[in-house]
C-alpha cells in the first residue's frame, strides 16, 4: 500500500467553460456554470448565488419550451 500524496499546495486544475457539459439550455448551462463557480466566491455569496440558481432552474422546468427539443 502506498503512502497517500503529500499536499504541495496546489489545487486540481479547474474546469473551463470549454470543459463543461452542455445541457442545449442556455439559462440552465448559465446556472450551472456559476455553481461550478462557486467556490471562488466568498461565502457570504454563496446563498443568493445558490438561491438564483435555484430559481433559474426550477422556471426552466416548468417552463413548455425548457426541452432542447422543443417538446
Amino acid at each position: 500500500m502506498s503512502a497517500p500524496a503529500a499536499d504541495d499546495g496546489l489545487e486540481a486544475p479547474r474546469p473551463t467553460v470549454d470543459d463543461r457539459p452542455t445541457t442545449g439550455l442556455p439559462a440552465v448551462d448559465d446556472a450551472l456554470g456559476r455553481l461550478a463557480d462557486l467556490g471562488q466566491r466568498p461565502v457570504s455569496e454563496h446563498h443568493g448565488e445558490l438561491a438564483a440558481a435555484h430559481e433559474t432552474l426550477h422556471a426552466e422546468l416548468e417552463s413548455p419550451s425548457g426541452s432542447p427539443e422543443g417538446h
